[in-house]
């Protein structure tokens, strides 16, 4: 990996982790919170990290699993 690049992608498959955990064991509760902080943390990288992010997370929501970059 090229040095400093990784992030981009340990954040998106972070972000994608948390949102598979969210919607497999989260209590209604906690799912909401963790609905906002992937909202926060989506706000606060690239444009086009954000946009594969978002692609990733729809994928969760739709039911896959171990998606990743």
């Amino acid at each position: 990996a090229k040095p400093g690049s990784i992030k981009n992608m340990c954040e998106i498959n972070g972000l994608t982790t948390f949102k598979e955990y969210l919607s497999d064991y989260a209590t209604p509760e906690t799912a909401k919170a963790g609905k906002q902080l992937i909202q926060k943390e989506l706000s606060a990288i690239s444009k086009d990290q954000k946009s594969l992010a978002e692609k990733l997370i729809a994928q969760v929501d739709a039911g896959e699993r171990d998606v990743f970059v």
